[in-house]
């Protein structure tokens, strides 16, 4: 029997918080014969193994970070719950990290964070221009432009996720609209993670080794005169 608490921490454990679904037991079923000993010692007991395929990808916000981080993502294998707590990851008998999982219902996705892949790199560079427009040019135009190079020093090809996000108006007097992106950048609201964001967009590059590509994209700002702060009017 296995139960998870609402906050969703183990006892003793120093990993970051992880997402519980309340209150709840879950019993697992041995699928082969075992032996507990009566020692007043802690032993590890395999209840049930499962096999599946795991997808990996390298995921970054170079906006705010810009380590590359590889997430490794496969599905819940059981008709059953699986908990919050830790996940222990080995690669070819090798362990890699101890990190945290949420609570997940039978088959949806689970998604381990890795962590940082230094072989995978990203640069972030920004620019801006200010023009005015409108019929009698009162109107200012504030056009930035985000170039984002992605270098795949690992010998072998990696999918690469890179997140990107452009300011959202919440004055209709002030319009934000994206101009262009290349490759063509998808729009993205993080429901998947369960916090959902405005004005996310998203890259997805299949880099082969040793390949370098570049991520552009370009918004506009468009500020009515009566909107024009003195001093400055850049939004970034």
């Amino acid at each position: 029997m296995s139960e998870t608490t609402s906050n969703g921490y183990k006892s003793g454990s120093n990993l970051e918080k992880v997402l519980s679904a309340g209150h709840f037991a879950v019993r697992y079923p041995m699928e082969s014969p075992g032996t507990v000993l009566s020692d007043g010692q802690l032993h590890a007991l395999t209840l049930l193994r499962r096999e599946g395929g795991v997808n990996r990808v390298f995921r970054c916000v170079p906006r705010v970070d810009t380590n590359v981080y590889q997430v490794a993502e496969f599905h819940n294998p059981l008709k059953l719950p699986l908990l919050a707590g830790a996940v222990r990851v080995f690669s070819g008998g090798d362990f890699v990290v101890t990190a945290p999982m949420n609570t997940t219902p039978p088959g949806k996705t689970i998604r381990v964070n890795l962590g940082v892949e230094a072989s995978v790199s990203v640069a972030r560079n920004t620019s801006f221009q200010e023009t005015t427009s409108g019929l009698l040019g009162g109107d200012t135009d504030l056009k930035h432009g985000v170039t984002i190079d992605v270098h795949n020093k690992l010998a072998k090809p990696v999918r690469v996720e890179v997140f990107e996000r452009i300011p959202v108006s919440h004055d209709d007097d002030i319009e934000v609209k994206l101009l262009s992106s290349a490759p063509v950048a998808e729009a993205y609201d993080q429901t998947d993670r369960g916090r959902k964001i405005r004005g996310g967009w998203r890259f997805r590059l299949n880099l082969d080794p040793g390949e370098k590509r570049t991520c552009k994209l370009e918004y506009q700002i468009t500020i009515p005169s009566k909107h024009v702060l003195v001093g400055g009017n850049r939004r970034d």
